[in-house]
């Protein structure tokens, strides 16, 4: 298994209570967290971090995570993306999938439990050494 110590993971959604939990799971797991309430305080975090992987909610204010998707693959092409969504479906769209079809490596459900959400990053994340 790769070592993934001081590995930097980018978080960004609205909802303060995810944000928390999501970045407390993967601290203890030995990750250094951003985080971000919205996609455009995501793409500032990535003009000045090091984050090899990008976990974003889908339905956001001011950006949402579609859009961030699409800035992230234009801007850093190589980061690994995971989509995060409660909502799922809204009037027949599955945002997720279309987050996957946009360039997103993986997806989660939300609400998620600590093993899920490090199943999804340790899948993703690009190896050591």
């Amino acid at each position: 298994m790769s070592d993934f110590r001081n590995t930097e993971i980018l978080i960004v959604d609205d909802d303060d209570n995810v944000r928390a939990a999501v970045s407390r799971t993967l601290e203890r797991a030995g990750y250094i967290v951003h985080q971000g309430r919205n996609g455009r305080e995501g793409l500032e975090l990535l003009r000045t971090k090091e984050c090899v992987l990008l976990i974003t909610d889908i339905i956001m204010p001011e950006m949402e995570g579609i859009e961030l998707i699409g800035n992230v693959r234009s801007s850093h092409p190589h980061l690994k993306i995971v989509a995060m969504s409660g909502g799922g479906r809204s009037r027949n769209t599955d945002f997720l999938k279309i987050a996957k079809d946009m360039g997103a490596c993986d997806t989660i459900y939300k609400p998620v439990t600590a093993t899920q959400l490090l199943e999804v990053i340790e899948r993703n994340l690009p190896p050591f050494g």
